[in-house]
């Protein structure tokens, strides 16, 4: 997958070692997937339009989107344990 974010693109994925020097370097998922290493937001024109379009590509969320009154929200489940979540704001008259 290629996200094109802010003038760059993001490239989730496996990562793989460039040299030798970086062999003790490893990525792997947590032993525990309802603990958080860290976190990521990610802010979209359409929260509900983007939980559509990724839930039918075989993305699994935790909820689906929730109105936080100002804003739209939902997480993805990330088998890194990623903290994601996807906002859309919402305009003062209430639409997204």
């Amino acid at each position: 997958m290629v996200l094109s974010f802010a003038g760059t693109w993001l490239l989730p994925g496996q990562w793989r070692r460039a040299d030798r020097r970086q062999a003790h370097v490893v990525f792997a998922p947590p032993s525990d997937a309802d603990r958080v290493s860290h976190a990521m937001t990610l802010r979209v024109a359409d929260c509900q339009a983007a939980y559509e379009l990724l839930r039918s590509r075989g993305t699994a969320f935790l909820a689906p989107p929730h109105d936080w009154g100002s804003e739209i929200r939902c997480f993805p489940r990330d088998q890194m344990a990623t903290w994601w979540s996807l906002a859309s704001q919402k305009t003062p008259d209430g639409g997204s």
